[in-house]
């Protein structure tokens, strides 16, 4: 395994099928002598805090929502203990989402103006008041940044700042029970009617329609 990650194209993320396997992917690497994560970023399924905590450096891993599906298979397991028949399609569930952490804790860009402002953003996108307040961090024209970004990214820094907010409102909006105004005003919206009206054009849906799918378990 060793040899295969010293072969790959830097820099590189390589997903792994659970967190066990990542932690053998993490242990290659420290054998070999490969930086986690500026040469190789990361990533394992099922978010076991106790692996992806104790792991050096601490391992990035998918949520998938295991009591969710635990919780569901029991329903079903009750139904047919009472004669009830299954459903006869499959049902799929949504992961929680990324939880990140050292693994994957970087910003794989060649052009380190980008990777910083990016940084910014995932940093501080709920914080900041505007692009101005990015720019003044960076080096490099306004004009420039957005033409790199763009190069780069295919988004410019103030669609990345949005869709960073708005991740984080999907987040606040399946694991807590803040209001939407709350939810709005924690991800740096200052209106809520602003913020249900790009969450709907983005997601296709109203914040409260995704909260209450959010609930019945379709995105975890």
């Amino acid at each position: 395994m060793g040899a295969w990650l010293k072969g790959l194209p830097k820099p590189v993320a390589v997903m792994t099928c659970h967190d066990d396997r990542g932690l053998q992917v993490l242990d290659a690497c420290r054998r070999v002598v490969l930086d986690v994560p500026g040469e190789v970023a990361i990533l394992g399924v099922d978010n076991d805090p106790f692996l992806c905590n104790l792991s050096s450096p601490p391992l990035s891993s998918i949520d998938v929502n295991s009591e969710c599906v635990g919780y569901v298979a029991a329903e079903l397991l009750d139904d047919l203990m009472d004669g009830r028949r299954p459903p006869s399609l499959t049902r799929y569930f949504a992961p929680r989402g990324v939880v990140t952490r050292q693994s994957t804790d970087i910003i794989a860009i060649r052009d380190p103006h980008v990777a910083h402002a990016a940084r910014l953003i995932r940093e501080n996108a709920c914080s900041l008041t505007s692009i101005e307040e990015l720019l003044s961090q960076v080096p490099i024209s306004r004009s420039e940044l957005f033409r790199r970004f763009k190069h780069y990214l295919n988004r410019s820094p103030k669609k990345e700042m949005s869709r960073v907010r708005l991740e984080h409102a999907k987040k606040l909006l399946g694991e807590t029970d803040l209001p939407i105004s709350a939810v709005a005003e924690r991800v740096g919206f200052r209106e809520s009617k602003y913020f249900i009206d790009v969450f709907h054009k983005v997601e296709g849906m109203t914040p409260l329609s995704y909260r209450r799918q959010a609930e019945n378990g379709r995105f975890g």
